[in-house]
């Protein structure tokens, strides 16, 4: 394997999330990130977590919880107090110390982006192939994320190197088992989400580990309560109970039949149709080389409860995915980083891969929201956006030349990078000539399926007129919550 091939890939994953700059508007989607930056600069100035001063720019859709004539963010502090570092980068940078604009950039590149550079870059130091590194950073729904301010890609990246830290190894020590609990607890105070992987883990440890098994859990219980002393600190200012956040974590489910259908394979949230490459990584838990090792039973047992867990809880924004999904999806690729898929590269890995990866550059490149409406989103959101009203979301070419740059200018940008990635991915296959004949197949039916004319209705026609109004008019919402909470 030829490694410089591999960091191409985290080059031309670090320039496009550089390049991309979605600042999501506050009246279309149901995100955290106002919040998030919020807390971060009331604890920077204030050493508090009440956002009260902030509640016009946040808006009524953030998950947001009033106490006392105060405004609290819901979500556990982890990545607020990680963004006090950024948010004293940012007032180095410019003079405005309430810069949103870059402090929310920095924020996402540093807390979002970077981990996932990271763990791509620590992969190919452990010698994982081009197309296992390729399918990290592009071909899944992780890619929209880490554009995002959200905790979810922090998280999954803790959990997947907690477990890593414990069954990599050929015996289980205590020192992995301490610094997985550190990297479990702080996954906690990222989002609670991750709190049944973190069950999943400490229980394997009980079952996998015979000689040292009561060492074992103290040593991993002792790296983890310090963060949950942090979490249920938080949980006590916010809401005067300790258990709220863990209360909340669990009283969120709502499961039916149809979630199964709607979080794992319809076009609106559907985890395998975004990304169904990722049917290669079911395939491998059933036929992958390491079957009988207790490494693989225990990423088995994770993966499936995770899933059916995670599917049986509601849907906390409009983003494509099931959040919880975020958190074990390094997980799920597991068998990738191992070389099994390269093993198995034909012109099917070439068909899903390219579906993956295009499924999710199409939103990420416009609006990473999906609103109920939109059953279909590929054919008849984003692409009618992209195509028909000339949108696409805020890049760093528009804030140095200007918004009133030529769009397929842009574009342009996105499908030559877009050629790299397909270009250092596929020359490093098994079988290339088959992974490209199966990609340009791949590539064929997203066209034909994001044109088909048969999805479209005219209410939806209305809805991607008020989305792209809504966001055109975001910059200005913004700025003046800014003067009403400066003032």
């Amino acid at each position: 394997m030829d490694g410089n091939r591999s960091l191409w890939l985290i080059i031309i994953y670090l320039i496009i999330s550089v390049y991309l700059l979605p600042f999501l508007p506050v009246k279309t989607n149901k995100t955290e990130g106002l919040a998030i930056w919020a807390t971060t600069v009331s604890l920077y100035r204030n050493l508090s977590f009440d956002i009260t001063w902030a509640e016009s720019l946040i808006g009524k859709d953030e998950k947001i919880l009033r106490r006392d004539e105060r405004v609290y963010s819901q979500n556990p502090p982890g990545i607020a107090i990680l963004g006090i570092p950024v948010y004293i980068i940012t007032k180095f940078i410019t003079r405005d110390p309430l810069d949103l604009s870059l402090g929310w950039f920095l924020m996402r590149f540093f807390l979002c982006t970077l981990p996932i550079i990271f763990l791509a870059y620590w992969l190919f130091r452990k010698d994982a192939d081009e197309l296992s590194i390729s399918i990290l950073l592009f071909a899944n729904p992780l890619f929209i994320y880490s554009l995002l301010l959200t905790p979810y890609v922090l998280a999954s990246c803790l959990v997947y190197f907690s477990f890593r830290l414990i069954y990599d190894p050929q015996r289980i020590f205590l020192r992995n088992c301490f610094l997985a609990g550190l990297l479990s607890g702080l996954a906690l105070n990222c989002t609670t989400n991750s709190l049944i992987f973190i069950i999943i883990l400490a229980i394997s440890l009980v079952i996998v580990e015979k000689k040292e098994k009561m060492p074992c859990i103290l040593a991993f219980s002792l790296g983890l309560t310090p963060f949950l002393i942090i979490l249920f600190f938080h949980s006590y200012m916010i809401s005067g109970s300790i258990f709220t956040h863990i209360f909340m974590e669990f009283s969120e489910f709502s499961f039916k039949t149809r979630n199964l259908y709607d979080f794992l394979l319809s076009p609106q949230n559907g985890l395998l149709f975004y990304s169904p490459i990722l049917l290669f990584s079911l395939l491998l838990l059933l036929i992958s080389f390491e079957k009988k090792t207790a490494r693989h039973k225990v990423k088995v047992a994770s993966i499936l409860i995770c899933l059916a867990y995670f599917c049986s809880k509601n849907k906390q924004s409009n983003f494509p995915i099931q959040e919880g999904f975020i958190l074990i999806l390094p997980l799920m690729m597991d068998s990738f980083f191992d070389g099994e898929l390269y093993d198995r590269s034909n012109l099917w890995l070439g068909f899903l891969f390219a579906l993956s990866v295009l499924f999710n550059f199409l939103p990420a490149i416009t609006l990473p929201i999906v609103p109920p409406e939109f059953k279909y989103p590929h054919n008849t959101l984003w692409m009618k956006l992209l195509m028909e009203e000339s949108f696409l979301t805020v890049n760093s070419i528009d804030l140095i030349f200007g918004a009133g740059i030529n769009k397929i200018f842009l574009i342009s940008i996105l499908l030559v990078l877009t050629v790299f990635v397909f270009h250092f991915t596929w020359i490093n296959t098994r079988k290339p000539y088959k992974f490209l004949i199966g990609a340009i197949i791949g590539i064929l039916v997203v066209s034909v399926y994001v044109i088909l004319p048969t999805f479209d209705k005219q209410n939806l026609q209305k809805k991607r007129q008020e989305i792209k109004n809504s966001f055109s008019l975001s910059a200005r919402m913004v700025n003046s919550s800014f003067e009403k909470c400066v003032s």
